[in-house]
């Protein structure tokens, strides 16, 4: 009865998690420096528009030449940002079950890969549902190669190096995973880079046996980060900025911490009770048959909350550091993966380690939860559908009204567009100075200046 029971709860909340990204991704638009880039793509092609960055603005090489590639196919046809959607929650939904897969292995904790993969989604939707900044995070064009997919590469690359294979497919793997992130992201790079240096120093006094592959993988990502740091793009962006103060990075530090518990106790504290009641039964559900070292649990469960405050706090101060301000929210995109990871790891856990005293609390426990949890989706999905659908059909109509008026001889003044819900959205302003206007007219090539009423 229970296995049946969870897996139906759990299939069924996450086929409506993927019923809202579904109709998120489908009302997705390009906004703000999309608009940017992608004029230059039509200008410069990929490859040009790639060099241009790296040498006026950013010397994220991998993630600036995957946006590229969706820009230039998004001209040809605007599918594309539909399926480049899907594709990086398929990849997130992969990268998490080869992580899961790999923990349980190690663990001696078996789990067969149906269930897993089920569980895998079911953690993606708690993570999405936990994200503060879903526009930023999972659907702007230009932020999800940077931080998202930087994420997702960390799991798989550090999933691969433990492993234990020594083929050289898996050698090929770890090279590609590292080499993405060291010219994606500075800031997940050198927390990549602060992770292999960790596992080096500690390596003797582990039972590690894969040496081999964490050099292997150190070597690339410092390269690949080292072409990124030493751009000349880099340069000028970093000129732009305030010197940084290692004090004032911790005054920050501090603040966003603060700010970050705030907003997810206060505004998420309904998904992470519904979310952890439902870790912590299939935790109980797991357990059955399994021999559980509560001893060894605990320790490993100490570790990992360590570890995950460490991460969360080098993020954080590494931004504040480099921007001398607080972390925007898409940087902030394994922040919000550590939380749910934290939540999933610790209700997990105490299911390992609890057994309900009678089926007739389980039953009442798990109704109650599915009762809540799919009332609560429900509402969102509506919710989304009506508001995401008016913004796209406002925002196609403006697209089309400008590209109508290209030749106009005088400024035109358009209507702001509607709240985005979960999508990112920065609209233009009254100003036709502002960078959101100037990059609008760049990329529908207009004759003349746009501004809102």
């Amino acid at each position: 009865m229970r296995n049946k029971s969870i897996t139906f709860l759990i299939l069924f909340s996450s086929t409506l998690f993927i019923a809202l990204f579904l109709v998120l991704s489908f009302n997705n638009r390009l906004t703000s420096d999309d608009f940017l880039f992608s004029s230059f793509v039509k200008e410069k092609g990929i490859i040009g528009t790639t060099s241009f960055l790296y040498e006026n603005w950013s010397g994220r090489w991998t993630a600036y030449s995957l946006a590229n590639v969706v820009y230039f196919l998004y001209s040809k046809s605007t599918i594309i940002l539909f399926l480049f959607s899907l594709i990086n929650l398929a990849f997130t939904i992969f990268s998490v079950f080869i992580l899961l897969k790999l923990i349980s292995k190690k663990i001696k904790f078996e789990i067969e890969n149906s269930f897993l993969f089920l569980l895998s989604l079911y953690f993606t939707s708690t993570f999405f549902y936990l994200t503060p900044d879903k526009g930023e995070c999972w659907f702007w064009t230009i932020s999800v190669p940077i931080y998202l997919l930087s994420l997702n590469f960390i799991l798989l690359g550090f999933s691969f190096i433990f492993n234990g294979s020594r083929k050289s497919l898996n050698y090929f793997l770890i090279a590609v995973c590292f080499i993405y992130i060291g010219g994606a992201s500075e800031i997940y790079a050198l927390l990549a880079i602060f992770i292999f240096i960790v596992l080096l120093i500690f390596y003797k006094k582990s039972d590690v046996t894969t040496c081999k592959e964490i050099i292997f993988g150190f070597i690339f990502c410092l390269l690949s980060f080292l072409i990124t740091y030493l751009s000349a793009g880099n340069k000028i962006r970093a000129n732009a900025l305030p010197s940084p103060s290692f004090v004032q990075a911790l005054k920050l530090s501090v603040l966003t911490l603060w700010h970050l518990l705030k907003v997810i106790c206060t505004g998420y504290l309904h998904f992470i009770i519904l979310f952890s009641t439902i870790w912590f039964i299939a935790g109980t559900l797991i357990n059955k048959g399994f021999t559980i070292n509560n001893k060894n649990l605990r320790k490993s469960f100490l570790m990992f909350l360590f570890t995950s405050f460490a991460i969360v706090f080098i993020i954080i101060f590494l931004t504040t550091y480099i921007l001398s301000d607080i972390a925007p929210g898409r940087i902030l995109t394994i922040v919000y993966f550590i939380v749910s990871l934290s939540i999933f790891v610790c209700s997990f856990s105490l299911g390992l380690i609890f057994d309900f005293p009678n089926k007739k609390s389980f039953r009442f426990i798990l109704l109650s939860v599915f009762v809540v949890l799919v009332f609560v989706q429900l509402c969102i999905l509506k919710n989304q559908f009506i508001i995401t659908k008016q913004y796209s059909s406002d925002y196609d109509k403006r697209i089309e009204k400008l590209e109508s008026a290209k030749n106009a001889g005088k400024d035109i003044c358009i209507e702001s567009l509607p709240v985005s819900g979960y999508l990112y959205s920065k609209d233009i302003s009254a100003d036709t100075a502002s960078q959101e206007n100037k990059n609008l007219v760049k990329y529908l090539d207009l004759k003349f200046n746009v501004r809102l009423k």
